[in-house]
C-alpha cells in the first residue's frame, strides 16, 4: 500500500524494541517482493564492516549497478578504486557514487513498479561509539536521489534516532498491541496445531502468546521447542512450563549450558572465556582464531562452539550473536550481580590487545607452515589489536 498509493512518502521508519521480527519482516520483503526491493542491507552489531556506512552505501550501489546497466557505466566511467573511495567522509562517497551518478537517470521501461525499494535493516546497529554516520547520512541525503526510490528501514526505538527521522514519521511495532499479538497468536497457532488435541488448541495458543509479552523472537523460540518434541504431543501443564518472556528464555538456556550454579562461569571454562570474546569482539570471530586468541585446544573449542551454537550460531565459519538481545541481556548492567553476566570493560578488552600483540609478536619468529595454522587468529589481531587495546 505504501509503495504504490502514498507516493509523496519517500521513506518509512519501522520501529520496534529487541525481538519484535523486523529483521524478519525484511527478509520476507527481499525473498516476496523482488520486483519492488531493488537493494537491501542488514546491519549487524557484531560486525564492523555490515556496521560501517561507507560499505553500507558501496553495497546499495552494487546492488543497484547490477540491476541499471546506465547507472553501471557511470560508475565505470568514474575509475574508482579502493584507494580513491577511501579518501572519502560519508557523506562525500554518497555524493560520489549515488548522487551524482543517478541524477539524470531515469526509472528504467523494464521496472513494473513505480518505484523501487531500499531496504536497511537495523539502522540502529550501526551506532558506534555514540556516532551514526549512515543515520545522518540517511536523513540529510537520501531524498536526494531520484524520486522512483524509495528507503524502508527499520530501527529500535532509541530517543536519539527517533528525533532524527522524526521527519519520516516512523511506524511503532507495538509489543501488547492487538495486531501484533494476532500476528504471534496465528504464528504459535501454526506450529501448535500439530502437538495439542484440537480442543486444546485455542488455550495451548493463549498461554504460549501471553508469555511472550508480545516479542515476536520468543515466539519463534517457542516454535522451534516445539518441533523438537520426539512425541509429537504436548500437555497444556508441559506449555504452562515454558519460560516467561525471552529473559527467562536465556536464563534457562545459560543455566543448562552452564550447570544450575555456573560452575563452569567459575571455572572461568573455554565456553565461558568464548562468550566473552564474543561479547567484546569487533566482528564475527572465526572460529579457528578462538584457539589463539583464548589459548584452548581445537577440540575443547569444537565441543565448546557445539554447545552454544544455539544462542551463538556458526555462519561462514564464524560466530556469530543470534540476536542482538541476546548481548543486551548479558551486558545488561542490572544483572550486575549474577553470574552469568559480561563486564565487557577496560579488562576485557586489554586482555584481548595484549594477546592480539603477543600473537603477533610470535608469529614473527614462526615458519611460514605455523603462521599458516593461525592465520585467522593473524588477520584478527591486525585488524582490531589497536582498538582493543584503546579501549583498554
Amino acid at each position: 500500500n505504501w509503495v504504490k498509493n502514498k507516493l509523496n512518502s519517500r521513506v518509512f521508519v519501522l520501529s520496534g524494541g529487541a525481538g519484535m521480527g523486523k529483521t524478519g519482516i525484511m527478509t520476507m520483503l527481499v525473498r516476496t517482493r523482488m520486483g519492488i526491493v531493488i537493494a537491501h542491507h542488514f546491519c549487524r552489531h557484531d560486525d564492523s564492516r555490515k556496521r560501517d556506512p561507507k560499505h553500507v552505501l558501496c553495497s546499495i550501489a552494487y546492488q543497484l549497478a547490477e540491476k541499471i546497466p546506465e547507472y553501471r557505466k557511470k560508475l565505470e566511467e568514474l575509475g574508482l578504486t579502493n584507494a580513491s573511495l577511501g579518501e572519502l567522509n560519508v557523506t562525500g562517497l554518497f555524493d560520489k557514487i549515488l548522487r551524482a551518478p543517478l541524477a539524470d537517470i531515469k526509472r528504467p521501461d523494464e521496472f513494473t513498479s513505480k518505484r523501487q525499494i531500499i531496504l536497511i535493516d537495523a539502522l540502529d546497529e550501526c551506532d558506534h561509539n555514540g556516532k551514526n554516520d549512515l543515520l545522518d547520512c540517511i536523513r540529510d541525503n537520501f531524498l536526494e536521489l531520484p524520486e522512483w526510490l524509495g528507503f524502508f528501514l527499520t530501527t529500535r526505538p532509541e530517543v536519539n534516532i527517533m528525533k532524527k527521522l522524526g521527519k519520516f514519521h516512523p511506524e511503532e511495532l507495538i509489543a501488547d498491541s492487538e495486531k501484533n499479538m494476532k500476528d504471534i497468536q496465528l504464528y504459535i497457532q501454526d506450529a501448535l496445531k500439530e502437538c495439542v488435541v484440537p480442543e486444546e488448541l485455542d488455550e495451548g495458543v493463549n498461554i504460549l502468546s501471553n508469555k511472550s509479552n508480545g516479542i515476536f523472537i520468543y515466539a519463534r523460540y517457542a516454535v522451534e521447542k516445539l518441533n523438537t518434541i520426539q512425541s509429537n504431543r504436548i500437555s497444556l501443564e508441559e506449555l504452562k512450563e515454558f519460560p516467561d518472556g525471552i529473559t527467562g528464555f536465556y536464563d534457562i538456556q545459560f543455566r543448562r549450558l552452564f550447570g544450575s550454579n555456573y560452575e563452569n562461569v567459575l571455572n572461568n571454562s573455554v565456553m565461558w572465556r568464548i562468550v566473552e570474546v564474543v561479547m567484546a569482539a569487533e566482528e564475527p570471530i572465526h572460529v579457528e582464531a578462538l584457539d589463539y586468541l583464548i589459548q584452548c585446544k581445537p577440540n575443547e573449542r569444537k565441543v565448546a562452539v557445539a554447545k552454544l551454537s544455539l544462542l551463538f550460531p556458526i555462519r561462514d565459519r564464524k560466530l556469530h550473536v543470534f540476536h542482538k538481545s541476546v548481548k543486551d541481556w548479558l551486558v545488561d548492567f542490572k544483572r550486575k550481580e549474577e553470574i552469568c553476566y559480561v563486564d565487557v570493560d577496560d579488562e576485557i578488552h586489554e586482555k584481548i590487545g595484549k594477546r592480539c600483540h603477543e600473537l603477533l609478536n610470535e608469529s614473527l619468529t614462526y615458519n611460514d607452515k605455523k603462521r599458516i595454522k593461525m592465520e585467522k587468529a593473524l588477520v584478527y589481531s591486525l585488524k582490531h589489536c589497536v582498538t582493543h587495546l584503546c579501549k583498554g
